[in-house]
């Protein structure tokens, strides 16, 4: 199956390779010059904030029709430009003579004309596309027109302003063709150096936060009655502080029941003000009058307890007025696991239900003793969370450092770090075990690019320079730690040097394409 995959992809970018939509003459590449006996064609391209200028010219005799064809592509989005018009300039040396042309958008990111010059000479060329929003300008350059095709061939020394594109080894060339980058996820940018930081790797474990972690057990004994929990809480949903979450209702036979409490509460009460009266009138013993003293405060103290637990108010209305007894969650959060059901019976301290809150949690991280000293003050993490993939930056406004160990683990050499961190989007889930980059404070300057545009190839890393348009080269760089969403480069770039960041794989696969055929003119 993986070689019938590989086959197909290999079939797709022959047949896209080898179209020409445009009808011109087909090229050995897309460098300057040619081989013998064929057409001598330039390439030109312009990298802009807004747009990608790929233009493609046959060398001009006086008289004679020149094509052109230009390809424009956005830099937001990689995409061809859908609508506008290009206008070519043509400024003779040394005179103001200035000759036009209009390129019509023969389609979608195409502009097509043959051209006319009147003299030959050099000029100075320059292009300006217009769209509905703004116009651009693009100072191309340089531009020869021979007087005759003698004058042509004979001029071996002749070098445009273009003579940075100088011819290639083929079998290094990789040609990826505009229409090819358009119908593919594909991306480009300037390598470049940029603040950088040190970084330690370590795991971490997701745990709770202490305050967003509530076991909820029953105070008393009681059942589950079905009648009263049909709209009892499931697992995972989100409840807030004070929701009901299950009703306990009085067992048949039991001391430790909710209504138990209660009556016990009060007739303790009764007993207490009773032994007061019978006090002042020196009918009880001051020691009579403190068992009782002793017994009402025990009754209160657990009565109140459970009011207090559950947030039940006293007074003329209260809840207490009935027998049944509604436990409610003391913090916001989601419903973990249930251990009850309704209908069941239940004892004091049964764990009936676990509650956290998963807007702050907690990530348990054990530091290699050899990383102990290099950490210092963090600068923040990536974290490499399971099955997403893109590593989660965390800022040091959203990673707080809570707590440093102390002691080295005799078995792991390890050192315990304690972090706090806002779960804004709910990406941390407790019980995960994270692969983390933690970074220190200290700040240095160097070479990196996304880690996107790297490729493992064999046991090398690789990447995908574009030196045009449609040429590419595949480079073996050495890599360093990686700083967020970046990797650092140590070896094989330079700054400046645009590499491919999307469709990397696309261009390993027309790599493999070139065996096949060479660039052209479309």
């Amino acid at each position: 199956m993986k070689w019938l995959i590989l086959s197909l992809n290999i079939l797709f970018f022959i047949v896209t390779g080898c179209g020409n939509p445009s009808g011109k003459k087909a090229v050995s590449g897309e460098t300057g010059h040619e081989h013998e006996g064929q057409a001598h064609f330039f390439s030109v391209t312009k990298w802009t904030g807004q747009f990608e200028l790929f233009m493609e010219y046959e060398e001009p005799i006086l008289s004679e029709a020149v094509p052109f064809i230009i390809h424009l592509t956005r830099m937001d989005t990689f995409k061809p430009v859908t609508q506008g018009t290009v206008t070519l300039s043509f400024k003779k040396t040394g005179s103001e003579k200035i000759t036009r042309a209009n390129l019509p958008l023969a389609e979608t990111g195409i502009f097509t004309s043959e051209i006319t010059l009147p003299d030959a000479g050099e000029y100075l060329l320059s292009l300006i596309y217009k769209n509905d929003i703004s116009e651009y300008n693009f100072d191309i350059g340089e531009f020869h027109v021979f007087a005759s095709e003698q004058e042509k061939n004979g001029d071996h020394e002749y070098e445009s302003e273009h003579a940075h594109e100088q011819e290639e080894n083929h079998a290094e060339n990789i040609t990826f063709l505009k229409e090819q980058q358009w119908r593919t996820d594909f991306e480009t940018q300037e390598c470049r150096i940029m603040p950088v930081k040190s970084s330690i790797t370590a795991i971490g474990e997701v745990i709770p936060k202490q305050s967003g972690y509530a076991d909820i057990v029953s105070p008393v004994e009681g059942l589950l009655n079905v009648q009263y929990n049909r709209d009892m809480v499931f697992p995972g949903k989100t409840v807030t502080a004070g929701e009901k979450l299950v009703t306990l209702s009085p067992p048949a036979i039991g001391e430790d029941s909710w209504t138990d409490k209660r009556l016990g509460y009060e007739k303790a009460q009764k007993e207490y003000e009773r032994a007061k009266n019978l006090l002042q009138r020196q009918a009880i013993s001051q020691r009579e009058f403190e068992q009782v003293q002793k017994d009402y405060l025990l009754q209160k103290a657990g009565y109140e307890s459970i009011l207090n637990l559950y947030g039940i108010e006293q007074g003329e209305n209260k809840a207490t007025d009935n027998m049944f007894l509604n436990i409610t969650t003391p913090i916001n959060g989601i419903v973990h696991d249930i251990m009850v059901l309704p209908g069941q019976k239940v004892s004091p301290g049964q764990k009936l239900m676990t509650i956290i809150d998963p807007s702050t949690v907690w990530l348990k991280v054990d530091i290699f003793e050899k990383d102990f000293y290099q950490l210092g003050a963090h600068g923040g993490a990536s974290a490499a969370i399971p099955g997403k993939e893109s590593p989660v930056i965390l800022n040091t406004d959203q990673l707080k450092l809570l707590s440093k160990g102390n002691i080295v683990d005799p078995q792991s050499r390890t050192i315990p770090f304690l972090f706090e961190v806002r779960n804004k989007e709910n990406l941390f889930r407790i019980g995960q075990f994270l692969q983390l980059e933690l970074y220190t404070t200290d700040e240095k300057r160097a070479l990196a690019v996304p880690k996107s545009c790297i490729i493992d190839e064999d046991v090398q890393k690789i990447v995908f320079v574009q030196h045009r348009g449609e040429s590419f080269e595949k480079r073996i760089v050495k890599t360093g730690p990686a700083f967020k969403d970046h990797i650092i480069i140590k070896d094989g770039l330079h700054a400046g040097e645009r590499v491919v960041t999307r469709g990397a794989y696309q261009v390993k696969l027309a790599s493999m394409n070139n065996i096949v055929g060479h660039g052209h003119i479309h």
